[in-house]
């Protein structure tokens, strides 16, 4: 019966796609969690015969799901039905080294590329009239906000990262190991930063599982686990990559859209001005750079009186393309590095200097746009100062300390949320007072004016 619900996953209207995730929700709980097996060292998963009709193609419906949802409630049942199903199989019975490198290829597809339709599942939809997804697959942020974008992805990351927890200990590395590292080390910003979502998913789920840590009560207990990972060599080698991109982490393939147009118009400037065309080959943000600042001024003084006019103009709009690259980067940089860090952090052992890290989470806090991977950063920031006080030792107290305190000001920076007090020595006003006066004037102005 179960797989005739398959076709009303991705319906066009929310309510069958959310019945559908909640019909397959009771059918999971109805089913027994595996349990580990009693005549091997190695905790493997059995099978439980009750979920028997929990298959590789169910399992790539939700995470198609997670991909591809845009109704936060049906995301947030997607997930938990993932993760109630992985609790009721043996998942490398049920899944193939070749389905996890597909899933984290969908899962990671960088932001304004179509996903790949050869791994998306059509299973004979049952609302073929209108493709609901239709904006989501072909990546249109016309119609999509990033935000959205992120949060499906960041879901599809944090279902694999648990998926990886539970991949039995001996093929794990061979498994996950390989994709992982190759998407740290990709050169996408999206795929780094997913598979940093994933190895800090991973991670986090195998402290909750050691540290017996279920409550929310009890939620320090998994931040300050120190014991031994079941794994210990892939996360090692993981940790050493995540701490890498922390450090080294700048320039990203997802800005080359971006720099193509800003080298035609620092091309174009060239042209009118008449200089034969001596851009630089890889180029770069620094470059493009330098032909609007620096490499733009002894153009504009050799120039004629008559095309000096025309070339400002044309600057202006090299500037324009230089700066949106300029945004770019450091949107990509402060994501990816502060994803890096979170994963660093999870990892539970902390480098001997901590300035790299503590820079890519406090700057993700505090001029990162995606409220997703700003809350990340945040339950980062966290466990980092968890790590600090509980496990480092009273050395690392201090940097915690000047985390908290950057956070404290960050926080108290708003004036009108926070106010600083200092500033109003001189005042005899009842300061709440004096805003809601403030307030009320603003109103009465606007009301008059229209």
């Amino acid at each position: 019966m179960v797989p005739r619900l398959f076709p009303f996953f991705r319906h066009a209207l929310v309510g069958v796609r959310r019945a559908v995730v909640q019909a397959l929700q009771t059918f999971a709980e109805m089913a027994d969690p595996v349990s580990k097996s009693e005549t091997s060292s190695d905790p493997v998963l059995v099978s439980d015969a009750g979920a028997s009709w929990i298959s590789s193609e169910c399992l790539w419906l939700v995470l198609q799901n997670l991909v591809l949802e845009t109704d936060t409630g049906i995301l947030e049942a997607s997930a938990k039905l993932w993760h109630t199903l992985l609790k009721r199989v043996r998942v490398d019975t049920v899944l193939r080294p070749l389905d996890i490198e597909q899933m984290f290829t969908l899962a990671a597809t960088p932001l304004g590329t179509a996903l790949p339709p050869a791994l998306l599942r059509r299973n004979g939809s049952a609302s073929s009239r209108h493709n609901v997804d239709a904006a989501m697959i072909q990546q249109d942020l016309g119609l999509l906000s990033r935000e959205t974008v992120l949060q499906c992805r960041v879901a599809a990351g944090v279902a694999l990262g648990r998926l990886c927890a539970l991949w039995p200990v001996p093929s794990r590395a061979q498994v996950f190991g390989i994709v992982l590292e190759r998407g740290l080390k990709s050169g996408w910003a999206l795929q780094t930063q997913l598979a940093a979502v994933v190895v800090e998913e991973c991670a986090m789920a195998e402290r909750i599982e050691a540290s017996g840590s279920f409550n929310a009560t009890d939620s320090l207990a998994h931040m300050v686990w120190s014991g031994e990972f079941s794994e210990p060599a892939l996360m090692n080698s993981l940790r050493s990559s995540v701490l890498e991109v922390v450090g080294s982490a700048s320039s990203f393939h997802d800005m080359r859209g971006a720099m193509q147009h800003a080298r035609a118009e620092c091309h174009g400037l060239h042209e009118i001005a008449g200089v034969r065309d001596a851009l630089p080959e890889p180029f770069t943000l620094a470059a493009a750079q330098y032909a609007i600042g620096a490499g733009f001024e002894p153009v504009l003084l050799a120039a004629a009186k008559n095309a000096k006019t025309a070339l400002i103009e044309r600057r202006s709009r090299a500037q324009a393309a230089v700066d949106t690259c300029a945004a770019l980067e450091q949107q990509y940089v402060v994501g990816v590095r502060a994803s890096a860090a979170g994963a660093a952090i999870a990892l539970g052992q902390l480098p001997a200097k901590l300035n790299a890290l503590l820079r890519a989470v406090m700057a993700a806090i505090r001029s990162e746009e995606s409220k997703v991977l700003q809350l990340r950063a945040g339950v980062a920031a966290a466990r980092m100062a968890a790590l600090c006080y509980c496990v480092e030792g009273p050395h690392r107290a201090s940097a915690a300390d000047k985390m908290v305190g950057n956070l404290s000001a960050l926080v108290c920076a708003d004036a009108w949320t926070t106010p600083v007090f200092a500033d109003r020595k001189q005042s005899d006003t009842i300061l709440m007072l004096d805003v809601v006066q403030h307030e009320q004037s603003d109103a009465q102005m606007a009301t008059a004016a229209a």
